[in-house]
């Protein structure tokens, strides 16, 4: 699965705030639970920065709290919790910390949220896209499988822009000083 991301989404040449398999440790003890395996692949392999301009996938090991994992899962998990009190029908999944709640792990440029839905195993974690006009869409894929099929234009999203799959797909790494 995320051979074929890489196959077609090439590795940045000079990427930022990577992560190494023994540094994942702290970060799992920080969060108090564990990551997939594919997750814990992308971020060592392109570091912190963004898909086409459009997603961003966060980093436990960015400087840049926006783009962080650790600070911007509470946040984003803060606005999901409010936008399912106030229009539970967008919001049909439980959250994080209940049984199968969602786990944001990452954000569009517009400000859309694409979370893990935690049934399971991490393995079997499905990606859950969060539109603001649409609400939650479930697709049952894992998140390296979803970005793949996003890039090859395989199905359409509500989060996603026309000009998402159009696109070369590129790895744009985080220019620190521009974010924050």
């Amino acid at each position: 699965m995320f051979d074929e991301l890489t196959a077609i989404l090439p590795r940045p040449e000079y990427p930022v705030e990577l992560a190494t398999s023994a540094s994942w440790g702290p970060i799992v003890d920080a969060a108090g639970f564990a990551l997939p395996v594919d997750y814990m692949q992308f971020v060592e392999a392109y570091g912190s920065g963004s898909i086409n301009d459009f997603i961003w996938v966060f980093n436990p090991f960015s400087a840049t709290r926006t783009v962080n994992f650790l600070a911007q899962f509470p946040r984003v998990l803060g606005a999901l919790r409010t936008l399912k009190e106030e229009a539970p029908n967008k919001v049909p999944f439980p959250l994080m910390y209940e049984l199968g709640g969602l786990l944001p792990w990452g954000m569009t440029t517009p400000g859309d949220m694409l979370c893990w839905r935690t049934s399971g195993a991490t393995g079997e974690w499905t990606t859950v896209a969060y539109a603001r006009n649409v609400g939650c869409t479930e697709y049952k894929m894992p998140m390296t499988r979803y970005l793949t099929d996003m890039l090859r234009g395989s199905f359409g999203a509500p989060v996603i822009s026309r000009d998402f799959a159009a696109q070369s797909p590129t790895f744009t790494p985080l220019v620190i000083d521009d974010v924050e």
